[in-house]
């Protein structure tokens, strides 16, 4: 019974509090969608999951624009900014409008903007699940969220 019941959980895709985190690996200049998997490491999937934590922190040696390109992505946590203050990330639309959904399972949802970014920028809508910590780390680049929450 147990093996059944393990097995019904499983094949259901059920399995509450799976959350992954996942880092960004491409650093040269790019205009790029979200969701292709090779991007990501592992490169396996990306990150569009209640709790799941996207990096987008690298030595960028190019600008990173990142296109939503799916009607909505999930995260709980976003990290982002270059390492040594030299490029930026934007995350913005194409031809789909894609939101931005912070769902951190219960907790609220983070964007952190490291101490070495360059300025980044979330030019997408937001949708707040649980409300949303904003950290910028940065002492002289700005962290800008043009999109509507």
């Amino acid at each position: 019974m147990a093996v059944a019941v393990a097995w019904c959980i499983a094949c259901a895709g059920v399995l509450p509090g799976w959350a992954a985190s996942y880092s960004w690996t491409n650093t040269t200049a790019v205009l790029t969608n979200w969701n292709i998997a090779s991007q990501w490491e592992p490169p396996l999937d990306f990150p569009h999951a209640a709790g799941d934590v996207a990096n987008l922190t690298n030595d960028f040696t190019g600008a990173q624009m990142i296109y939503l390109n799916q009607s909505s992505i999930t995260a709980g946590v976003l990290n982002i900014g270059d390492v040594n203050n030299t490029h930026g990330v934007i995350i913005t639309n194409n031809a789909t409008a894609g939101t931005l959904v912070f769902d951190n399972m219960g907790s609220v949802g983070q964007v952190n903007q490291s101490s070495g970014s360059f300025g980044d920028t979330l030019a997408v809508p937001v949708q707040l699940v649980a409300g949303l910590a904003v950290s910028n780390a940065s002492a002289s680049k700005a962290l800008t969220i043009s999109g509507v929450i």
